[in-house]
């Protein structure tokens, strides 16, 4: 089941009309900011997965979608082995802010560039297990169901922890961890 937000009516009308989504018990969309609907009181379920893709298309992402309480929000509404999964166009002038960010909210974060792109997918979790491993594997086991259309273990087979990208570090001992507090929108 996979529940959306969106901010823009227009847009679940393009996405019915023209990329044939259907809305049902399975493809739920609520018209409404992510944060406030992952502040909501909870009565759901807990999610197995939160991708958080805010952007405008020119790279600008909501600010209060990037803060360490955001993040914690984020927790609080997933599986204890859940995952969040982050678009970041490169970019970003906070790009390392937004990546120390994520990894002093989380206990592990992995990096997905985009080939041929401008942008990184960034994986984070609080699972006790290797979350690269698990997802390489569970990119192989939706390739050998669903075919290689769209070869998701290659793509997973790129990614790297944060701590394996070398020019990572240094970026990220002098970047600042984004709090609700510093921004202004």
């Amino acid at each position: 089941r996979i529940t959306c937000t969106e901010t823009d009516p227009d847009v679940v009308r393009v996405a019915q009309r023209f990329f044939a989504a259907e809305l049902d018990s399975n493809l739920a969309v609520h018209i409404q900011d992510a944060r406030r609907f992952l502040e909501r009181p909870r009565s759901s379920p807990l999610y197995d997965l939160i991708f958080i893709d805010a952007s405008d298309g020119k790279g600008k992402f909501p600010a209060r979608l990037n803060t360490i309480e955001f993040f914690a929000i984020c927790k609080a509404n997933m599986i204890g082995d859940g995952v969040l999964a982050f678009n970041l166009h490169d970019n970003d002038r906070q790009y390392f802010d937004k990546v120390a960010t994520l990894c002093a909210a989380f206990r592990f974060v992995s990096i997905l560039p985009v080939k041929g792109g401008h942008a990184s997918i960034l994986f984070a979790s609080n699972g006790e297990f290797d979350p690269t491993r698990a997802i390489i594997r569970k990119a192989d086991e939706s390739d050998r169901i669903h075919g290689a259309c769209c070869p998701l273990g290659e793509h997973a087979r790129r990614l790297r922890t944060v701590h394996e990208i070398i020019t990572c570090q240094s970026a990220l001992r002098s970047a600042t961890i984004l709090t609700d507090r510093r921004i202004r929108n």
